[in-house]
This record gives C-alpha cells, sequence and structure tokens, in this order.
C-alpha cells in the first residue's frame, strides 16, 4: 500500500505492470505514462482506506503534463473507511506529453491499496 498524508494531494505510485507494449510506462522512478503521440482511452481505478476513523473526503485525478485533466469520482461524507474512485477519459498526447493520477484523502492514516484489482491504470491507443 501507498501511504498519504490526510488531506495532501500526491501522485499515486503505480509500482507495477502487468503489460507495457511499448515500455511507455515509468513504474519505478516517475510512475508516469509517456506515449507516442495519438489519442488515448484512459482509465484509472484507485482503492482508499482510512484507519482508525472514517474518509472525509477522497478523490482522484488524471492530470498531464502536471496539471489535472480529467476528475476521478468523488466521495465527501463521513460514514466510510474506505472509498473506490475511478475516472475515465479520451486524451490527446503529442508523443512528448505525460499522463499521471493523483489522489487526495481526508482521514486518519489514509492509504491507497494496491493490486491490480484495487489500483490500476489502463490506457489503450485508440487512433494515431
Amino acid at each position: 500500500s501507498q501511504s498519504l498524508t490526510s488531506g495532501v494531494t500526491a501522485k499515486i505510485a503505480y509500482n507495477a505492470e502487468t503489460f507495457d507494449t511499448n515500455n511507455t510506462f515509468d513504474s519505478t522512478t516517475n510512475f508516469r505514462f509517456t506515449p507516442s503521440a495519438g489519442y488515448y482511452q484512459v482509465s484509472w481505478g484507485t482503492y482508499c482506506y482510512a484507519t482508525g476513523t472514517s474518509i472525509t473526503t477522497a478523490w482522484t485525478n488524471l492530470y498531464k503534463n502536471g496539471g489535472a485533466y480529467a476528475q476521478g469520482s468523488e466521495y465527501v461524507g463521513s460514514a466510510l473507511n474506505e472509498f473506490g474512485s475511478v475516472g475515465s477519459a479520451l486524451v490527446y498526447l503529442n508523443g512528448t506529453d505525460y499522463l499521471e493520477v493523483y489522489a487526495n484523502i481526508v482521514g486518519t492514516t489514509p492509504l491507497i491499496l494496491t493490486g491490480a484489482s484495487s489500483t490500476y491504470f489502463t490506457a489503450a491507443l485508440v487512433m494515431r
């Protein structure tokens, strides 16, 4: 799992790959997707957890070149200690553009739980 600081936006460190046919995802240093030019269908999912008390706010966003691009699902409430955020976007990337996913969880000792079924990032080339 990846520990977060409550209320602080942090990049999700996707550090494992199921497959990466063009070696376009950095899973060791920058945790970002930098493919060749084209339109990509991107999806992400994040399983958020807070120990002790409940999550009061949680969200994930897709970032393009360091800035927010698309928002994933968001939770604002007071009765959960776990939450799943998902998102999807069609994105044009020019060959030097990169994508990352960020999360923000407000709760006691927030975590991003790992495992391909819990926290994932996918991208597929739709058109060049």
